[in-house]
């Protein structure tokens, strides 16, 4: 016999409130958004001339890929505390550069790691790469 399906505004949600990463940041409860605009306006406006902040986002994307890859590799050595540095990193750099998706993402593998559940972990640390190919496409339509 097939388990019946709960309406989705039945289901508990995934994590308890006390993981949730949006618990301190609002913005990271939405996962439709993948970039902040404000985040990046915010950016261009302290630190870059407009030509500059290009380049600097897209080696910021280049950097989060290198992140993403160092993580992908403790977490597939089984180093709890290397994933646990390296997944920090990540978030800390996501959120200063406005990447909402791989920022949340970030916080999910990190509470994961936190709890001990390594292959939670491993399966949140693919989609990574999908947000890192969304974030491509937004800051292709925010810089055309």
């Amino acid at each position: 016999m097939k388990p019946r399906l709960r309406p989705k505004e039945e289901m508990p949600s995934m994590l308890p409130p006390e993981k949730d990463p949006g618990r301190f940041n609002p913005a990271l409860r939405n996962r439709e958004i993948v970039l902040d605009p404000a985040r990046i306006g915010a950016l261009i406006k302290e630190h870059f001339p407009e030509g500059e902040a290009q380049r600097f986002l897209a080696n910021t994307v280049d950097m989060l890929r290198e992140h993403v890859r160092v993580l992908g590799a403790t977490l597939d050595a089984g180093n709890l505390g290397a994933a646990g540095g390296a997944v920090v990193a990540l978030a800390a750099l996501a959120s200063r550069a406005g990447a909402r998706q791989v920022e949340r993402d970030g916080r999910l593998i990190q509470a994961s790691l936190n709890a001990g559940r390594l292959e939670r972990a491993r399966r949140l640390w693919h989609r990574l790469h999908y947000n890192l190919a969304a974030l491509d496409q937004a800051l292709g339509q925010l810089f055309p």
